[in-house]
């Protein structure tokens, strides 16, 4: 469906949209990367699940189940629970703008 690098792709650009200017996310470089070190907090966390839900097709009730600390685990959840068979990356990061 979407390989490793692309979700870190279409990841790190929801993490811009998602952070303040002045308070931006350090870029994820793996699936192992953690929140903290992304720069990440639980605010942000939410907002992002939010873009990512909608990206994937996830219900709202399923997506506030959504409880990860890495880019990993982050993909493997919207992955489990996606409803769309084939998420366009350029597209989705077309939407955010």
């Amino acid at each position: 469906m979407i390989s490793d690098q692309e979700f870190i792709k279409l990841f790190n650009a929801i993490a811009k949209v998602a952070k303040t200017p002045s308070n931006p996310p350090q870029p994820a470089e793996s699936l192992e990367d953690n929140y903290p070190d992304l720069n990440i907090d639980s605010l942000d966390g939410l907002i992002m699940g939010m873009y990512l839900c909608d990206a994937f097709g996830i219900p709202e009730e399923i997506g506030k189940t959504m409880q990860v600390k890495t880019v990993g685990d982050t993909m493997k959840f919207c992955l489990e629970n996606a409803t769309k068979t084939e998420i366009n990356v350029d597209n989705a990061i077309a939407d955010l703008k």
